[in-house]
């Protein structure tokens, strides 16, 4: 993790650590990147992407969080609540039937 956003707790990522969260290839995460994908990413002063946890589909954060439990303090504000569609609830509790925590 690169670092957080100073005005909340949304992890900042590199493309790498993208690409492996949403299973796709480096190249095709920056591609995503460019094409506005993931809202409020942005280049750093050295040209490297920098994307938001927020900014990615809720199984990619879920598995960030997952990975990152100990990293989630002050739990998720009420405002950053949304209903999730039933395909996205069904992939979560598969997730996490899979990746029990340890």
């Amino acid at each position: 993790m690169i670092s957080e956003c100073k005005r909340s707790n949304d992890p900042l990522l590199s493309i790498e650590e993208v690409a492996i969260l949403v299973t796709k290839a480096e190249r095709t995460t920056r591609e995503n990147c460019v094409d506005g994908r993931y809202r409020n990413a942005y280049k750093d002063p050295t040209g490297a992407w920098i994307i938001p946890l927020s900014s990615l589909p809720p199984l990619a954060q879920a598995k960030y969080w997952a990975q990152n439990l100990d990293t989630a303090s002050g739990g998720w504000k009420e405002e950053d609540a949304r209903q999730l569609p039933e395909e996205e609830i069904q992939a979560l509790w598969a997730f996490l039937k899979n990746h029990p925590r340890s």
